[in-house]
């Protein structure tokens, strides 16, 4: 299963395929990437990382005709339990950006560490919403936040650090009070969908690490 999402100038493109994907869209060309035998977290995540980036390289290269690995393009990767995404940038505006994925497990228990969390926002969140797919949407987008902002600047992930300060169908916002980056502009938009049993959340930043919210660079 290969699905790429590309934004409306076609140099924005979210790119998700499976661990079992063994052939490209065109069988009959020769790549010098080979899908390894078996796939899955416990891989090195540097291999993983790299394989994802390179085998979405050549998908869109046969898309769109454009050696994206010529040209000067960001990155980002996530991995799944099924799938995994990759987000490229081909835009010198949109320099930092963070993608996540997470699987929506309807089994599982909330994350002990979101229960407390979540507890902060119940005066104005849905008290209808499931909890699962609230505490999972959140967590993603928290952590596609991380990722763009890690990029500018290695540092660890605290969750104390992103106050949600709204939630809406598809687009979470937060403001950032960590201490690690100092932001001009703390307020965060973080673009979410739902694809396939998984939450995907995408952050997109300027050079000046300001949040990116414009129909023009929206995935469709």
């Amino acid at each position: 299963m290969i699905r790429i999402f590309i934004n409306l100038k076609s140099n924005l493109f979210l790119c998700l395929f499976s661990y079992t994907e063994n052939t490209l869209l065109n069988e009959k060309k020769h790549h010098s990437i080979k899908l390894p035998s078996f796939m899955s977290q416990a891989s090195n995540a540097i291999r993983q990382r790299e394989f994802a980036k390179q085998y979405s390289l050549i998908l869109l290269k046969e898309l769109f005709s454009t050696d994206y690995a010529a040209v000067n393009s960001y990155y980002s990767v996530s991995h799944g339990k099924q799938l995994t995404a990759l987000l490229l940038s081909h835009i010198p505006e949109v320099r930092y950006i963070g993608v996540d994925i997470e699987y929506l497990y309807s089994h599982r228990k909330v994350r002990h560490f979101m229960i407390d969390h979540l507890r902060k926002y119940e005066n104005y969140l849905n008290p209808n919403t499931d909890k699962i797919h609230l505490s999972t949407v959140v967590f993603c987008c928290m952590e596609s936040i991380y990722k763009a902002l890690f990029s500018f600047q290695p540092f660890t992930f605290n969750i104390d650090d992103y106050v949600l300060e709204k939630l809406d169908d598809q687009l979470c916002t937060f403001i950032y009070v960590g201490s690690e980056i100092k932001l001009k502009i703390p307020k965060i938009h973080c673009t979410y969908y739902e694809i396939d049993g998984s939450i995907i959340a995408v952050t997109l930043m300027n050079n000046s690490l300001a949040s990116i919210l414009d129909d023009s660079n929206s995935l469709v």
